[in-house]
């Protein structure tokens, strides 16, 4: 079996003194109210499916129970030790950003001087460069590893739900809009995105091919840096969360309704992925491929499906907990990163870890 480790979470502070709805990104007090009432009420009572599923018993976890009060939204590791997750904190209703150089075992409060209220997506380009990005238009950059945030002015201020950079130059990020940067983030241009739904995620396979998700079942992609968006035919309506491809011809896309479609043809056609998901509700949040055999999914109700086949089947794995699962990384396909968060009389954030991901038991 997998080997994970649930870290729910171990923070230090330096010099201490998907969510489901497809509005949640359109205002920011709507956005906040309906997430943690969302939390509050189905974290409670959601568990995930139990009865008549392909579930892993015997899973070994170690549960600690150091509650904090972020919730955690993304996560990214720049090396097997070396890692960034942001969310926001409940009692401060402020983004956090936290940094770790151990594997995730601790956590260093990354201090920002921003009042936005969330982070939504991180993303690194190499072990001194990244951005965050989140609500009321918040765009962060790092060039000294998390040290100092500065902040970057798009002009707009949407809320942003994906950051991804191809190059220290080239990048775009989502929301109400697709931005694109040429300068590393000094400079952004809106790119027309050709429909009205809100975008919840973006992935590049290189400089030129590209690929959206987001609302009402929408599928973007490009073949020059994102100048023509052009919209796929997902075959449904509901809300994507979170795309990935492991080459310009093999994606998944993941989302509500428990949602999960695959192509093979670059992402002109899509056909949907059974799962032991089926005929449930729940929304999966994201999906992550270490290589073009070992994949994951995450979701609400500490929802974990992997495969080990090139997508071709997903199992579930049964890991007992009352959260959501928000963000899910590997460095390589043993090292891996899953966040969220939980309500257990407060809010705390969660980070589970496995050393073995590529190691498991059928």
């Amino acid at each position: 079996m997998t080997g994970w480790n649930v870290i729910p979470t171990v923070l230090k502070e330096d010099n201490a003194g998907s969510n489901p709805f497809e509005r949640r990104l359109i205002m920011k007090r709507a956005r906040r109210f309906v997430l943690i009432g969302y939390i509050l009420f189905w974290g409670a009572c959601i568990k995930g499916p139990t009865n008549n599923l392909n579930t892993e018993n015997g899973t070994e976890w170690l549960f600690q129970a150091n509650f904090s009060s972020d919730f955690l939204k993304s996560i990214f590791f720049v090396t097997p030790q070396t890692g960034y997750m942001v969310g926001y904190s409940e009692i401060q209703w402020k983004a956090t950003i936290f940094k770790s150089t151990d594997g995730g075992q601790t956590w260093q409060n990354q201090r920002i001087a921003q009042d936005s209220e969330m982070l939504n997506s991180v993303y690194f380009i190499d072990d001194q460069r990244g951005w965050a990005v989140g609500s009321d238009g918040l765009i962060l950059l790092t060039t000294d590893g998390g040290e100092q945030w500065a902040l970057q002015d798009s002009g707009w201020a949407a809320n942003w739900n994906s950051v991804f950079f191809i190059n220290e130059s080239s990048g775009w990020i989502v929301g109400d809009s697709i931005l694109v940067t040429d300068d590393g983030g000094q400079t952004w241009k809106s790119q027309d995105k050709g429909v009205n739904a809100f975008i919840s995620d973006i992935m590049f396979i290189d400089e030129q091919r590209g690929w959206c998700v987001g609302g009402q079942g929408t599928v973007l992609l490009t073949q020059d840096r994102g100048a023509t968006w052009v919209p796929a035919e997902s075959g449904i309506t509901e809300l994507l969360t979170a795309v990935y491809f492991v080459d310009a011809f093999n994606g998944w896309a993941v989302g509500s309704r428990s949602t999960v479609l695959t192509t093979d043809d670059g992402g002109l056609n899509w056909t949907p992925q059974s799962t032991a998901y089926d005929g449930h509700s729940t929304v999966f949040e994201d999906v992550f491929f270490p290589d073009d055999q070992f994949g994951w999914i995450v979701g609400e109700g500490a929802a974990m499906l992997r495969t080990t086949d090139g997508g071709r089947t997903w199992k579930y794995q049964n890991v007992g907990l009352v959260v959501s699962f928000n963000g899910v990384y590997f460095a390589d396909k043993d090292h891996g990163w899953i966040v969220g968060g939980g309500w257990a009389n407060e809010l705390y954030g969660v980070v589970m870890r496995t050393n073995s991901g590529s190691r498991i038991d059928e």
